[in-house]
């Protein structure tokens, strides 16, 4: 489980962070992301919005009702990207309902609704994204995709 006091300062510190530290984490995942890569033998969906020509797909491998691994490729603006990147770090190795709970937690935070905080790592920098709704979209267009591959794939 993610509730630990280590993930609760996490989450304290990048909530906390100056803005051009935030910028900066954003741009790191936006350029150099995480898990990009093509897996074909692996449960693939394209998450496409059409508010910012995002188009990503990601490709998921569960074992056991366990995410094994999880990775993404496609074109996307740098929050679209950086929440991708972020979100496959954050749920790789994680079971499906503890998954299912930190999609529920992010979608929650991006929606300025009462949230599970010890469930949010770095992808606390998009918190205040809800303010512009092309932007939200962007932060969950591959949250919403591991959603709809974990709900599908029982």
């Amino acid at each position: 489980s993610r509730c630990t006091p280590a993930s609760i300062f996490i989450w304290n510190e990048v909530k906390q962070m100056d803005p051009m530290k935030k910028r900066a984490l954003l741009m790191e995942h936006a350029t150099h992301p995480r898990h990009y890569r093509k897996e074909e033998r692996y449960v693939s969906v394209r998450a496409y919005s059409h508010t910012c020509a995002d188009d990503l797909t990601l490709m998921v491998n569960i074992q056991d009702d366990v995410i094994e691994d999880v990775c993404f490729y496609g074109h996307a603006c740098a929050i679209a990207t950086a929440a991708a990147s972020m979100m496959c770090e954050e749920l790789r190795k994680q079971d499906r309902k503890s998954a299912l709970k930190q999609i529920e937690a992010y979608e929650r935070m991006l929606d300025q609704q009462p949230y599970e905080a010890e469930r949010i790592g770095e992808e606390a920098i998009f918190a205040d994204v809800a303010t512009k709704a092309n932007r939200r979209e962007c932060a969950f267009l591959s949250w919403k995709a591991m959603r709809q591959v974990l709900e599908d794939e029982r």
